[in-house]
């Protein structure tokens, strides 16, 4: 069973001086709503700031407290894992633990149209060079006639909606109205 929803009868203009005076008044809200949202902006701004620096001082401390800890641990690595049987060591409030990163792959950016040169021009290093396919929807825009008729199978041009848009005048984000 659906829900019935209740819609807000609303009165049409009835003349261009209504029209004149609604656009006016949309005017009058946007600029409170904009005011509303920069006072809001300003707060959260106020709050970040404080929050953030909070947070570099307890991390610096974290930091210290940390590297405490690993220079400790890593005196006694040998004794915490069993002489390296384990990678890590339970304490009563916590885990210490070693772990190794993923083996990672950097190309430097400056080199990078050099490296794929070199690896296309070696036949057996072809292979390590991906080539990315992808449909130029900018181009297909400018030759509609080619696709509007269902010529290729999944591609369809739609054309764009009309909308109809109202834009009051106003002169600055903080006038009063």
């Amino acid at each position: 069973m659906s829900k019935k929803i209740k819609t807000q009868s609303v009165s049409s203009a009835q003349s261009r001086e209504e029209v004149v005076q609604k656009i006016g008044e949309i005017g009058v809200l946007e600029r409170e709503i904009l005011r509303l949202k920069a006072s809001m902006n300003d707060q959260i701004s106020e709050i970040k700031a404080a929050c953030d620096k909070k947070v570099s001082e307890l991390q610096t401390q974290i930091n210290i407290l940390s590297s405490s800890c690993q220079t400790w641990c890593e005196a006694n690595r040998a004794q915490l894992t069993d002489n390296n049987r384990v990678k890590y060591a339970d304490f009563s409030t916590g885990v210490v633990k070693w772990r190794f990163n993923s083996p990672s792959v950097s190309i430097s950016q400056k080199h990078s149209a050099e490296v794929i040169d070199r690896l296309l021009s070696d036949s057996r290093y072809k292979r390590f060079v991906r080539e990315k396919l992808e449909i130029n929807r900018e181009l297909i825009l400018q030759y509609p006639e080619m696709f509007n008729n269902g010529q290729i199978d999944g591609i369809r041009i739609s054309s764009g909606k009309e909308s109809f848009v109202i834009e009051p005048i106003f002169e600055k984000v903080g006038a009063q109205a």
